[in-house]
C-alpha cells in the first residue's frame, strides 16, 4: 500500500500546472481528475482500484456531468481484466442510465464488439443493437429496465454484481413506482443462491416495507416455499401459505398455499383432519381445477384409510364421481365405494349396487370386468345365490371376452352350473 501510495503521489506532483489548475477545481471535478488520471496509467497492478475509485465517484456524484465516462472506463477496465461479463454488465447500465449522451454510444458499441453474433447471447446483442432508451423517461424507470435485463442473465458469476446494482437502486429510489419489485427481485436472487434464511428476510421486507403492494401474496408464498421445500420447517410454511390464502384470496399463489397447506397436513405432519379440512376447502373454492379432482381424492382416501370414517369415504368418493363424471377418478371412486361397502361395512347388497355400475356407466374402464367379477363372487360366497352368481359371470365372458377375469369366470361357471 505504501508503494501504491507513493505511485499516486507521485502521478499528482508530475505536472505543476495539473495542480494549480486542481487548487482551482471544484471538489467533485478533482475527484474525477484523479480518477482518470489512474484510468491513464494503464497500469494491470491497479485496475481494480481504479475500477473502486471510479465506483466511489459515482456513488458521491451519481448526477455529475462526467458519470457517462466514469461509467464507460469502468466497464473498459473490465475488458482489460478479462472479465468480459462484468463488462457487459457495466456497459448496459452506461447504456440505459445516460442515454443520448456519447460516452454512452461508445458503450453500446463496446458491449457489441464483446458480444458474438452468434450463441446463446445473440438475443441480448441485437437488443441492445436496437433499444431505444429515451432520456425523457425518468432516471429511476430507465435504472430498472437495466436491472430486468441483468436479471434475466441468470449467471451466477454475476449474483453478487446484480445483487449490489438492485441494492444501489433501492438506496437511490426508494419511493420509485418499481421499488417494490426491485425489492422481490433482489429477494429471488438470493433465493437463486440457495441463501434461503437471507431470502425469507428480503421476501419480509417487500410485506413490511410495502404493505399496500399487490406483491405480497407472491412474496409470502415464497416464504412459505422456502420454509416448505427447503428448510422443511413445516410449522412456519402452513403460516405463511394460510396468511396468503386467508389476506389474498383472489391471487393466484392463494391456489397453491391451500393445496400445499393440505399437502403439508396430510403427507409431513401427518395430521389428517386439518388435511381433509384444507382438501375440501380447496375443492370448494377452485372447483373447476384439475386439482379440485385430486383434492376429493385424497380427502376420501383419508377419510377411509386414516379416520376410518367410512361414511365420509363414501360421501366424498360419490360426490367426486358425481361432480366429475369425466375425470380419470370417477370410475375409481366408485370402486371406492363399493369395497368400503363390501370390506368395511360388509354391506354386501349396497356392495353389489355399487359395482353394477360401473360397467353400466363406465362400460369401457379397466375397472368393469373386475367389478362383475366381484359381483359373482359376492352373490356366490357372501349371499349364496347362485344364480346371480352365474348371470354375473355370463356377463362378464359374454362383454370382456379378452379379459384377464374370462378364465377365472369360465372356471366358476363349470363349477356351478
Amino acid at each position: 500500500m505504501r508503494k501504491l501510495a507513493s505511485l499516486i503521489l507521485t502521478v499528482l506532483m508530475l505536472n505543476g500546472v495539473f495542480l494549480v489548475q486542481a487548487q482551482e477545481a471544484t471538489e467533485e471535478e478533482r475527484f474525477f481528475a484523479y480518477c482518470d488520471r489512474l484510468y491513464q496509467l494503464d497500469d494491470a497492478k491497479i485496475y481494480l482500484l481504479v475500477q473502486e475509485e471510479f465506483l466511489k465517484f459515482l456513488d458521491r456524484y451519481p448526477d455529475s456531468s462526467a458519470a457517462p465516462e466514469a461509467q464507460y472506463k469502468i466497464g473498459n477496465l473490465y475488458t482489460k481484466r478479462k472479465e468480459k461479463l462484468f463488462a457487459v454488465a457495466s456497459h448496459m447500465k452506461g447504456l440505459y442510465l445516460y442515454p443520448g449522451d456519447s460516452w454512452a454510444e461508445k458503450s453500446r458499441q463496446e458491449m457489441l464488439s464483446i458480444v458474438p453474433e452468434k450463441g446463446k447471447d445473440r438475443e441480448l446483442r441485437a437488443k441492445m443493437a436496437t433499444d431505444v432508451i429515451l432520456k425523457t423517461e425518468p432516471a429511476s424507470s430507465r435504472y430498472f429496465r437495466y436491472l430486468e435485463h441483468l436479471y434475466r442473465f441468470e449467471e451466477p458469476k454475476l449474483y453478487q454484481f446484480t445483487y449490489d446494482q438492485f441494492q444501489e437502486f433501492l438506496k437511490r429510489y426508494p419511493d420509485s413506482e418499481e421499488a417494490d419489485l426491485a425489492q422481490l427481485k433482489l429477494a429471488h436472487l438470493v433465493n437463486r443462491q440457495k441463501l434461503f434464511h437471507q431470502a425469507i428476510a428480503q421476501y419480509l421486507k417487500v410485506v413490511y416495507l410495502y404493505p399496500a403492494s399487490p406483491l405480497l401474496a407472491d412474496a409470502r408464498y415464497k416464504v412459505g416455499n422456502i420454509y416448505h421445500l427447503e428448510l422443511k420447517d413445516y410449522k412456519h410454511a402452513v403460516e405463511a401459505y394460510q396468511k396468503v390464502v386467508s389476506d389474498h384470496p383472489e391471487s393466484e399463489w392463494a391456489e397453491k398455499s391451500l393445496w400445499n397447506t393440505a399437502e403439508i397436513y396430510a403427507k409431513e405432519l401427518k395430521e389428517y383432519g386439518q388435511a381433509i379440512r384444507n382438501y375440501e376447502l380447496f375443492a370448494q373454492r377452485y372447483p373447476k381445477t384439475k386439482r379440485a379432482q385430486d383434492s376429493l381424492y385424497y380427502a376420501a382416501k383419508l377419510y377411509r384409510d386414516e379416520t376410518g370414517d367410512y361414511a365420509k369415504a363414501i360421501q366424498t368418493f360419490s360426490h367426486l364421481a358425481e361432480e366429475y363424471p369425466a375425470s380419470r377418478y370417477a370410475d375409481y371412486a366408485l370402486v371406492g365405494v363399493a369395497k368400503i361397502y363390501e370390506e368395511k361395512l360388509k354391506d354386501f347388497q349396497k356392495a353389489i349396487e355399487a359395482y353394477q355400475v360401473i360397467p353400466e356407466k363406465y362400460p369401457e374402464s379397466g375397472y368393469a370386468d373386475g367389478c362383475l367379477y366381484q359381483i359373482g363372487l359376492i352373490y356366490e360366497k357372501e349371499l349364496k345365490s347362485n344364480a346371480q352368481a352365474i348371470e354375473a359371470y355370463e356377463k362378464l365372458v359374454k362383454k370382456y371376452p379378452e379379459s384377464r377375469y374370462c378364465k377365472k369366470a369360465q372356471k366358476k361357471l363349470k363349477k356351478l352350473k
